[in-house]
């Protein structure tokens, strides 16, 4: 099986679960219908080097940008949805890794999880960002698992900048709930326990993350907001810590054609 997927997806993942990984199927992009509806969403000014966006609205010189923006957090906290407005305000490209996990193994991500099992998908979601971090900079949407995956958290710190999108558990409920079905880890039993064990279990993983910012019930354009703000704040410091890579970026030293994301 080949990694094809030379061009960053710009479709949605696959219903979010642990077993059906993974937690941002970007079902939360209706998870606030005004948000879509705020024209400030359709054509908002990207956010580059001396462009000064729109009146008030925190700025990034994109240049600076040299590795991935890496978005982590539960299922429903936005990770797409805020990734693909990040992405265009600051013109660069968005990703999702689980859809390029599909498109490497050929496969939806529930039928990788059948035939191969979880262990299988883990080794290859690391192979996948591993690539996505080697290549050019852009905004990465992970499922909720990766960042879980500790040699997957560790290629992260290394070569990217990780951003924990962090919601109440009352917030992802409301925005998770009504299509509930749609994710098997809370379609059945109590799903109220099940995303309050989840918080439980993953938000001290998350809060080790570069950066951390709010998802509430505002617009998603807020978040991008107060992410913007925070990257111009603290960028350069936070980049002297990593480990060093060329300005713009670096090509993929990951072979697509031995990049599978599934077995062979």
């Amino acid at each position: 099986m080949t990694d094809d997927s030379s061009q960053p997806s710009h479709s949605p993942a696959t219903a979010d679960d642990d077993v059906t990984p993974d937690d941002d199927a970007d079902l939360d992009d209706d998870a606030n219908p005004d948000d879509d509806a705020n024209p400030d969403d359709r054509d908002a000014t990207p956010t580059g080097s001396g462009n000064p966006g729109r009146a008030g609205r925190p700025v990034f010189d994109r240049r600076l940008i040299n590795r991935s923006i890496v978005l982590v957090g539960l299922m429903g906290v936005g990770k797409s949805s805020v990734g693909r407005r990040l992405a265009q305000r600051l013109g660069i490209d968005f990703v999702d890794a689980d859809t390029e996990i599909e498109k490497a193994a050929g496969l939806p991500i529930p039928e990788i999880f059948r035939l191969y099992g979880e262990a299988e998908f883990r080794r290859g979601e690391r192979r996948v960002l591993a690539r996505l971090l080697d290549e050019k900079p852009r905004i990465v949407a992970t499922g909720g698992g990766a960042f879980m995956d500790e040699e997957t958290r560790a290629r992260i710190a290394a070569d990217g900048v990780s951003i924990w999108l962090r919601a109440d558990v009352a917030v992802i409920a409301r925005r998770v709930m009504k299509r509930r079905h749609t994710r098997p880890l809370i379609a059945e039993g109590d799903a109220m326990a099940t995303l309050e064990r989840l918080v439980a279990e993953r938000h001290p993983v998350y809060a080790t993350a570069d950066l951390s910012i709010d998802s509430t019930d505002a617009p998603h354009e807020v978040a991008v907001d107060a992410i913007i703000a925070l990257l111009s704040r603290t960028w350069p410091a936070l980049t002297a810590t990593k480990r060093p890579r060329p300005q713009g970026g670096a090509a993929s030293t990951t072979s697509p054609d031995t990049d599978p994301a599934a077995p062979q």
